[in-house]
């Protein structure tokens, strides 16, 4: 009797601890739920700007739970990754520029007003020599005859090719320093948040350059978050987070961290501004995102000047220079 009493004490208490250790083990699957995991491409854009474009994805995606995000650098032309996106090859999510691309099809273009409407704002990066040609009081019409320096592969190459200018292209983004410090283009326009870190990181062989203080290039440049069509849940997941993050604060906050430095390199009081259209645009969007970015960081005091856009006949032609 002693002996069946034990065996059935024995039993009741495995028959406990298979019940602890089901529900643990429950518990323990419901926490440890596996992450989504997506490519991001972010290729085309200095280091830094690459990093706050992955932190902003990164925090977009985490208002829908726990996401992991693999970044693929390797530059390839924005119409390559796009359709690399849209077939869901290797990427599943872009940040573009382009409000839509006549050769890709199957796309979710989800407007993202990340960087503030700065990447239209830019700094002139000149050879010291020219220096007398950028005074505030410039000639415009002498201002659209000079030479500018571009990536073959950006997209806003079209908005100097509509406005006449003179375009010098490269494939590489080294090779356009190399061209002003030779003189063969007569300034490199890059993004306000850009361009004194990267003239800073081309180092001292390229000493004859430096950046106009108070002449820029604006232009409206708008953001956009792309995904295939054949992943609807994850556009729907982008824009909750979008949202969410724009109405917390943290796109402001996570900007600022960023960017406020580069921005104390803007001269509000005696700018002048070079205005040009955006041909990818309509104009009443063309016309909101300038007046945003004059509202927020220009004096009313600052001299505007808008270059008209040219008939297709006379856009300029590109010379791509390697």
């Amino acid at each position: 009797m002693a002996i069946y009493i034990l065996n059935l004490a024995i039993l009741v208490l495995m028959l406990g601890s298979m019940s602890v250790s089901v529900e643990s083990a429950d518990i323990n699957e419901s926490v440890k739920k596996p992450a989504s995991r997506y490519t991001l491409y972010l290729g085309g854009r200095p280091a830094f700007i690459q990093d706050y474009q992955q932190a902003i994805l990164k925090e977009i995606l985490a208002q829908n739970g726990e996401a992991e995000i693999q970044v693929e650098r390797t530059e390839v032309t924005s119409l390559r990754a796009e359709k690399l996106v849209a077939e869901e090859k290797i990427f599943d999510l872009s940040i573009s520029t382009i409000p839509e691309h006549e050769e890709v099809k199957g796309l979710i273009r989800i407007a993202a007003p990340i960087h503030n409407g700065l990447l239209g704002l830019r700094h002139l990066i000149i050879h010291k020599d020219n220096r007398d040609r950028f005074l505030s009081d410039f000639d415009i019409d002498a201002f659209s005859q000079m030479s500018v320096g571009q990536g073959s592969s950006w997209s806003e190459m079209k908005i100097y090719q509509h406005a006449g200018i003179p375009i010098t292209g490269s494939h590489e983004f080294g090779r356009l320093f190399d061209m002003l410090k030779l003189k063969r283009i007569a300034y490199l326009p890059l993004g306000v948040i850009e361009a004194r870190m990267a003239l800073k990181a081309m180092g001292d062989n390229y000493r004859e350059l430096e950046i106009v203080e108070d002449v820029y290039i604006l232009y409206a440049m708008p953001s956009y978050i792309v995904v295939s069509e054949k992943n609807a849940e994850l556009a729907e997941k982008v824009r909750i987070g979008l949202r969410e993050i724009q109405e917390s604060g943290r796109l402001t906050s996570l900007f600022n961290r960023y960017f406020s430095r580069q921005l104390e390199s803007v001269d509000p009081s005696s700018s002048t501004l070079v205005v040009l259209a955006n041909p990818l645009l309509p104009k009443d969007e063309n016309n909101n995102i300038i007046q945003s970015v004059i509202d927020q960081y220009f004096a009313s005091g600052s001299r505007l000047i808008y270059l008209p856009t040219v008939t297709n006949s006379q856009t300029s032609k590109v010379n791509v220079n390697n």
